[in-house]
C-alpha cells in the first residue's frame, strides 16, 4: 500500500500546491524515486538509504535524526546529472508524540537560549538532488506528509545554511582565512628563528625571550614560593569547567535519549556538574587575590601608575582573546562538517561573532547581547576585566587608609551578597540554573544573576580581602594551633560541600519553589565557597596544608596552571567542534561522557599550547619589554632632572 502511495505521490509532484517548486528539482526527485523503486539503481537507492527512516525511541526523546551524511554527499547518478544534497529538516507538528510537560523539561543546549517550537520539534535529515532549493525541499517534505498522513498536519522547515553538497560541505578558504593562516605562519617562523638562535647562542635579549626554549623553561621552572597551592586550584578549576561543558555537549547535542537525561539531573552526584559554574567563582577568587597581592607588593617599591595598570591588563587579556575572535570568524568553519555543524558552529559560534565581536573586545558582553555571545565563555573575561578596572577604587584605600579600606571592602562584600539574593527573591528564581523547572526563564535568570558583575563580585572581593589580610598576618602571628587549624579545615570542607550539594534540595520532584530559601542560597553560596577557598590558600601558605598542600602544590601543576587562560579560551571550541562533526547520534551516559572528557583533554592541551606559545607568551614578553623600557626611561629622566 505504501509503495502505491509513493508512486502516486511521484506522479503528483508537479501538481503540488506550491507552483514555485523548481521544475528541475521536481524532475530529479521523480527520476530518483522511479529509478530506486522500478530499476533498483544503486545511486538512487543510496540517496533514499541516506535519508532518515522512522526511528525507534520516539517516546524516549529520539527526535534528532541524522540520516547518513557521507553516503548522501557521495551520491552521483550514472550520467552525473544528479548529485546528492544533504538537508536538515525541522518537522513541526509532531510534538504531541510525548507530553508537553516532558517537552518543556528537555535540557537546553544553553540556558541563554529560550525554549522555542523548533527546539522541541523533530529534526530529520533528507537526501535530495542538488538541484533542489531549501524551499523546494520544505514543500516536497510537507507535501509527502500531507499525502501519506493526511490526519497529521506537519510543516517542514529547511534553512539554506543546513543544506550541503559535496562542494559546500568543505568550502575553499576565503581571503581572510588565508590572511589569518599566513599571519599565524609568520609568527611561527619568527618564533622558530628566535628558538634556533637561542639554541645556538645567537640573537639579542628580546629574541632569547621569544624563544620556545625560554618559554618552556619558564613554564617548568617558575617559582611560586608558599603559594604553590594556587596552581592546583587553577588546574582543578579548569578541569571542572571542561567537565561541565563536556556534559552539556554529550547530553544535549544530537542525543538519542534526552528524556532519559532528566532522571540523571535529579541524582545527588549530578550537583557536581550542575554547580560547575563554581569553578569560575574559583577563578574570580584567585584573580582578586593575585591582583591585590601583586598590587600591595609593587606599591612598596614604587608609586602606582593607574594608566600603566589599565593598559597592561587590557593588552594582556585582549590580544589572545582577539586572536580567538579572528579564529572564529575565519578558520573555524573549515575544521569540520556534519549534520550539526551549522547549528553548533555556524549559528552558535561564527554568526554570533559576525554580529557581536566588538562586545567581546569591549568587555561588555556580560550585559549586552547575552543571548548571542561571541566566544560565549568570554563573559568571564568581561566580568574579570570590569572588576580589575574598578579594583583601584578599593586597593588604594586599603593601601593608604587600611581601616577605611576594610570598611569599604566589607560594605561591597555585603552588597555583592544582598543583590543576587534580593533579585532571586523578587523574580521567584530557583536556586540555580534549574533546567528541570518550567516556572521561570533560564535566559532571564542568566541575564539577572549569572552574568552581571554586580552579582558575581563576591569571590573577587574575598580574594582581595584575603590578600590584604595575609600581608599583615601569618598563622604564627595569630597563634593558630593545630587544633584551630583542624577546625578551619572542617569549616572549609563543610562550607564547600554544603554549597555544592545543598542545591539538590530543589531538584526533588515534590519540591515546592520557595523564594526565601532560593534567595538565601543565591546570596550566600558564593560567600561560603569563597571562604572555603580562602582558608585553603591561607592554610597552605602558612604550613598548615598537610596533604592538601602537597597535592595542590604538585610541581607538574605549575606549567598547566600557566596554560589555564589559553585553555579557557580554546576548550569550548574543541568540545563543540567535535560535537558538530558527529555523524551519528550520541547516547548519553555518565560513563561515555567521562570517557569522552578524558579523550578531549589532549586536544585541549594541544590547542592551549598553540595559543600560549604563539600568542600569549610573546605578548607577555613584549609587554614586559615595553614597560621596562618605559620605566628605565622615566628613571633616567628623573636622574637628569
Amino acid at each position: 500500500m505504501l509503495l502505491v502511495k509513493l508512486l502516486i505521490f511521484v506522479v503528483a509532484i508537479p501538481w503540488l500546491p506550491a507552483q514555485e517548486v523548481n521544475l528541475q528539482c521536481a524532475n530529479d526527485v521523480i527520476r530518483t524515486i522511479e529509478e530506486a523503486l522500478l530499476q533498483r539503481s544503486p545511486w538512487a537507492l543510496r540517496m533514499i538509504d541516506a535519508t532518515t527512516k522512522f526511528p525507534d525511541g520516539i517516546y524516549y526523546g529520539n527526535w534528532d535524526l541524522f540520516g547518513h551524511w557521507g553516503e548522501c554527499l557521495s551520491v552521483s547518478s550514472n550520467d552525473e546529472m544528479i548529485k546528492g544534497q544533504f538537508c536538515r529538516v525541522t518537522l513541526v507538528g509532531l510534538t504531541n508524540l510525548t507530553s508537553s510537560n516532558e517537552i518543556h523539561r528537555l535540557p537546553l543546549a544553553d540556558p541563554r537560549v529560550a525554549v522555542s517550537e523548533s527546539a522541541v520539534a523533530l529534526k530529520a535529515s533528507i537526501c535530495v538532488p542538488a538541484s533542489c532549493r531549501p524551499f523546494d525541499v520544505s514543500i516536497l517534505v510537507s507535501g509527502l506528509f500531507l499525502f501519506l498522513t493526511p490526519g497529521l498536519p506537519v510543516v517542514a522547515r529547511v534553512k539554506e545554511e543546513e543544506c550541503f553538497t559535496l562542494e559546500t560541505a568543505s568550502p575553499p578558504l576565503e581571503t581572510w582565512s588565508i590572511v589569518f593562516l599566513a599571519t599565524s605562519g609568520f609568527i611561527f617562523i619568527v618564533l622558530l628563528v628566535a628558538t634556533i638562535a637561542d639554541i645556538f647562542g645567537r640573537g639579542n635579549k628580546l629574541m632569547k625571550s621569544l624563544s620556545a626554549v625560554t618559554t618552556t623553561r619558564q613554564l617548568l621552572n617558575a617559582k611560586t614560593g608558599s603559594l604553590g597551592c594556587i596552581n592546583g586550584l587553577k588546574v582543578l578549576s579548569m578541569l571542572w569547567v571542561v567537565l561541565g561543558h563536556k556534559y552539556q555537549s554529550m547530553a544535549l547535542f544530537g542525543n538519542a535519549n534526552p528524556l532519559q537525561v532528566i532522571p540523571y539531573l535529579r541524582q545527588t552526584i549530578f550537583a557536581i556538574i550542575s554547580n560547575a559554574y563554581l569553578s569560575v567563582d574559583s577563578f574570580f577568587f584567585i584573580g582578586g587575590f593575585l591582583l591585590a597581592r601583586s598590587f600591595f607588593a609593587a606599591a612598596r617599591r614604587q608609586s602606582f601608575d593607574v594608566l600603566k595598570f589599565y593598559l597592561y591588563r587590557y593588552l594582556r587579556l585582549t590580544v589572545p582573546l582577539a586572536v580567538m575572535v579572528a579564529f572564529y570568524l575565519t578558520v573555524l568553519n573549515h575544521l569540520g562538517n556534519g549534520p550539526y555543524w551549522y547549528t553548533l558552529i555556524g549559528q552558535r559560534m561564527i554568526s554570533t561573532c559576525q554580529q557581536n565581536w566588538w562586545q567581546v573586545l569591549a568587555y561588555v558582553n556580560n550585559y549586552i547581547g547575552i543571548d548571542k555571545q561571541c566566544v560565549e565563555q568570554s563573559w568571564y573575561t568581561s566580568v574579570d576585566m570590569q572588576l580589575a578596572l574598578l579594583s583601584p577604587l578599593l586597593l588604594l584605600p586599603l593601601l593608604y587608609s587600611p581601616r577605611a579600606g576594610l570598611q569599604l571592602a566589607f560594605l561591597l562584600l555585603a552588597l555583592s551578597c544582598i543583590l543576587p539574593g534580593v533579585i532571586t527573591y523578587l523574580n521567584n528564581y530557583p536556586w540555580g540554573v534549574d533546567i528541570l523547572s518550567d516556572y521561570f526563564s533560564p535566559l532571564a535568570y542568566v541575564r539577572d544573576i549569572g552574568l552581571p558583575t554586580h552579582t558575581r563580585a563576591t569571590p573577587y572581593l574575598v580574594g582581595v580581602i584575603l590578600a590584604f589580610f595575609m600581608q599583615e598576618h601569618t598563622a604564627k602571628s595569630l597563634g593558630i594551633s593545630k587544633k584551630i587549624a583542624l577546625l578551619g579545615w572542617t569549616f572549609s570542607t563543610g562550607a564547600c560541600l554544603s554549597v555544592i550539594f545543598t542545591v539538590v534540595i530543589s531538584f526533588r520532584e515534590d519540591y515546592v519553589p520557595d523564594p526565601i530559601a532560593a534567595g538565601f542560597y543565591a546570596g550566600l553560596h558564593k560567600l561560603g565557597w569563597s571562604l572555603g577557598l580562602a582558608w585553603i590558600v591561607f592554610a597552605c601558605a602558612n604550613g598548615l596544608g598537610g596533604p592538601v598542600n602537597a597535592i595542590l602544590s604538585w610541581r607538574h601543576f605549575q606549567p598547566l596552571s600557566a596554560l589555564t587562560y589559553s585553555a579557557y579560551l580554546t576548550h569550548l571550541v574543541v568540545i563543540t567542534a567535535l560535537a558538530g562533526s558527529r555523524k551519528v547520534p550520541n547516547y548519553a551516559s555518565n560513563y561515555d561522557t567521562v570517557h569522552a572528557f578524558f579523550g578531549d583533554l589532549p586536544f585541549i592541551f594541544a590547542a592551549s599550547c598553540i595559543l600560549y606559545y604563539l600568542v600569549e607568551a610573546p605578548v607577555m614578553v613584549l609587554l614586559r619589554y615595553l614597560f621596562k623600557k618605559e620605566g628605565a626611561a622615566r628613571a633616567k629622566a628623573g636622574k637628569s632632572v
